[in-house]
């Protein structure tokens, strides 16, 4: 099992969270926390979750995603996951995860 490890970087209102290993139920509790500490500042307008080096994610991982939408939405922001796999694109297409989240 790959471990899932998370750094946050930041550029004025924008934070991306680089995101490497597998999501998953065991991880994702760990990934909403980092999502929560990101969004603490209330001026983060924009918020990316850079799949490049995601191997891996579960629904309890599109649940962290589905939330920290609502989050950025309710301050008016945006959520844009980007360098999805394309094994992570077909989840997203499936489950029609791809309908409520800005996949890139």
């Amino acid at each position: 099992m790959t471990r899932m490890t998370t750094k946050i970087s930041r550029e004025g209102a924008s934070v991306t969270i680089h995101v490497e290993g597998r999501i998953d139920t065991i991880s994702a509790p760990a990934l909403d926390d980092t999502v929560c500490e990101a969004l603490k500042d209330e001026t983060i307008m924009d918020l990316a979750v850079d799949f490049a080096a995601v191997s891996y994610v579960s629904s309890a991982g599109l649940r962290t995603f589905l939330a920290a939408k609502k989050r950025m939405e309710e301050r008016g922001g945006t959520l844009l996951l980007k360098n999805c796999s394309s094994n992570v694109k077909k989840l997203m297409r499936i489950t029609e995860a791809d309908s409520l989240l800005t996949i890139e």
